[in-house]
């Protein structure tokens, strides 16, 4: 395990890492849907009960972030990541 900010990461074989963060974080947008698919047959917002509606994690199209890194996941794709607080 690491830090949020990363320090203490190992690259098992540092001429090609796995992990590649930037000096500064840039601006990005993020595409939701693409990022995490949800089930096109989700109950609709209607049947939850009122502190779901009113206490879970509300989700839109894109929405603005900033990407910290990139990290290599096992089966090659490409994982942005973001520092925490």
């Amino acid at each position: 395990m690491t830090a949020p900010d990363f320090t203490g990461w190992q690259e098992p074989w540092p001429l090609t890492p796995t992990l590649r963060p930037f000096p500064q974080p840039k601006p990005v947008i993020v595409e939701t849907n693409r990022a995490l698919p949800l089930a096109k047959n989700a109950t609709r917002p209607d049947k939850f009960p009122l502190r779901v509606l009113a206490g879970g994690l509300r989700l839109e199209g894109t929405m603005p972030g900033k990407l910290y890194a990139w990290a290599l996941l096992s089966d090659g794709q490409w994982l942005g990541c973001r520092q925490t607080s």
